[in-house]
């Protein structure tokens, strides 16, 4: 049995419009959003304190909106955009990112806090537009379709220890006593981007 109970909470939103802007022009625009949080998210439960959980929220929201149109009796337009947002964080129970967490090995218990934090978002926005061309008396029926996909992604990223400090300790003729620690006070955020095109 665990220490603390692993609890988990989200929601899903999701909506949707619908505009017939032409007789042969469709507009839609849709949201949709997943947020969740996880309390005592560490595991194994048995090996964290209390004080040395862990909370992890999650998720993101995406905004879409496309638009399909008849160029005439044999081509269809199609052009869609999309912005996504996405997160994880990992971070204390507590809430406390300055006060450093501690395991001793020889019981592998984690106490005072827990050791890391984390924070990330990974982003994107896409644009896509293709048409399509339908040909019925050229030896039979056939379909012609070509595009252009364009994505704009981003991931930043940061990770450091509670209290910029990482302690063990270890039993020793039945007292505890440290065994070691690492120091960093680096919480620099990494960032990277990138792009990708696509045609077909």
């Amino acid at each position: 049995g665990g220490r603390t109970a692993r609890a988990f909470e989200g929601d899903i939103y999701l909506g949707k419009i619908t505009y017939q802007a032409t007789p042969s022009w469709n507009v839609v625009g849709q949201y949709s959003a997943d947020p969740a949080t996880i309390e005592n998210a560490a595991t194994p439960n048995s090996a964290y304190l209390p004080e040395a959980q862990r909370v992890q929220e999650q998720g993101g929201d995406i905004a879409q909106a496309y638009a399909s149109g008849v160029l005439g009796p044999h081509a269809l337009l199609d052009v869609r955009a999309t912005r996504n947002r996405q997160e994880l964080n990992s971070v204390p129970m507590s809430g406390d990112l300055e006060t450093p967490g501690f395991q001793n090995i020889s019981t592998g218990l984690f106490f005072g806090n827990q050791t890391n934090a984390q924070f990330s978002n990974r982003d994107r926005d896409e644009y896509r537009t293709s048409l399509t061309y339908y040909l019925d008396d050229f030896a039979g029926s056939h379909e012609l379709k070509g595009g252009v996909e364009y994505a704009d992604l981003t991931f930043s990223s940061q990770s450091f220890f509670t209290g910029d400090f990482s302690y063990t300790t270890r039993i020793v003729r039945g007292e505890e006593i440290p065994r070691s620690f690492a120091f960093s006070d680096d919480r620099s955020v990494a960032a990277f981007d990138g792009e990708t095109t696509t045609a077909y």
